[in-house]
């Protein structure tokens, strides 16, 4: 039985947002802990590990599972909810830990800040994909529209969202987008039983997603212990912030 159109959408989201809520997590935790290669490492085995133990543990409740409907879009309303969090304690990291400019994270830090970060995210991504099986029905087609939303989702944040939108605004567009997925599914093929929850999550959504840019400016400048930023840009290359300091 081929899945309907709204699952296969909403498949494609995933993998969509999935690619990019791992670059943007990424790339902020290296911003914060000047990253090398350990650091690089370190961010990757939490992230494969947080994964296969989601899929694992849906894989593992697989048989029993009577909602794989409702399970999927409670992980991706977790997932939702943890994203701008994460964000927040990224840019916050440095005063949480009392590290100061300049100064690296010692190895204990880097372990446990990058597992509050990627772990949730990273283990939710790793659920939903156990749970997009059982609605797709068939591993081939749930690895192609999965792969299609990750290159969709990879061209969209390095050509236009990462140079152009600020990284808490990407994190509540895509839970906004996500939500009206989950919102559509719900109505159109499940019991209802989450809308509710799904419209309250989107309505926090489009609200941080106005308030995004004061947010964006005020967690930057705690990052930066309130020196005054000249400029903040993300580009291919990295994350470039210019101070200005009084001589």
């Amino acid at each position: 039985m081929r899945p309907s159109r709204t699952v296969t959408g909403i498949i494609f989201l995933k993998g969509l947002s999935s690619i990019i809520a791992q670059t943007l997590l990424l790339r902020e935790l290296l911003v914060v802990f000047y990253g090398n290669e350990l650091v690089l490492g370190i961010l990757l085995a939490v992230w494969l590990a947080s994964g296969s133990a989601g899929n694992q543990l849906a894989k593992h409740r697989g048989d029993s599972a009577q909602h794989p409907r409702r399970d999927y879009g409670l992980f991706l309303i977790l997932s939702t909810i943890w994203m701008p969090l994460a964000i927040l304690f990224i840019r916050l990291s440095r005063l949480a830990w009392g590290v100061g400019d300049g100064e690296a994270f010692g190895l204990g830090a880097i372990v446990i800040s990058s597992v509050i970060a990627l772990a949730v995210p990273a283990f939710c991504d790793g659920a939903m994909f156990s749970r997009g099986l059982r609605l797709m029905g068939s591993i081939a087609r749930l690895y192609s529209w999965e792969a299609a939303g990750l290159i969709a989702g990879g061209l969209a944040f390095t050509f236009f969202l990462m140079p152009c939108v600020n990284a808490l605004a990407i994190t509540f567009f895509l839970g906004t987008v996500n939500m009206i997925g989950l919102w559509i599914l719900e109505r159109r093929e499940g019991a209802g039983r989450l809308k509710n929850t799904v419209t309250i999550v989107l309505a926090a959504c489009l609200i941080g997603l106005a308030a995004s840019e004061p947010l964006h400016r005020k967690t930057i400048e705690m990052q930066w212990r309130n020196r005054s930023i000249a400029a903040y840009r993300n580009s291919a290359g990295g994350n470039i912030v210019a101070l200005k300091e009084k001589n």
